[in-house]
């Protein structure tokens, strides 16, 4: 039988939380990118996609601190789950930003 190192229940946490944190800072800069792929026409289309892509961003860098935080006091707490806000808004506000690249890079 072979005998296995302790775990150390903050690790993974940790890694998923480096790799939101990723998510979060690329939406963030994609969204400030949104306006100047635009070129000099600022339209509403590309503004609101913008803003939507750098808010995401904003979110998904706020609630991975505070996500790592409460993972990591459960798992010495014992025990598994969280919900899944954090994946559904990363999803839907990087949805609407590629919307929004989409329909800049149209109208060019």
């Amino acid at each position: 039988m072979t005998s296995h190192p302790p775990r150390d229940p903050g690790l993974q946490p940790e890694r998923t939380a480096l790799a939101w944190q990723r998510v979060g800072l690329i939406v963030l800069a994609a969204g400030l990118a949104v306006p100047r792929l635009a070129g000099g026409d600022l339209s509403v289309g590309s503004v609101l996609a913008g803003l939507a892509g750098a808010c995401t961003g904003l979110f998904l860098l706020v609630a991975t601190g505070r996500r790592y935080r409460r993972l990591v006091a459960h798992a010495r707490r014992s025990g598994a789950g969280v919900d899944g806000l954090l994946p559904a808004v990363a999803a839907s506000g990087s949805t609407v930003l590629a919307l929004g690249v989409i329909l800049t890079l149209l109208r060019l």
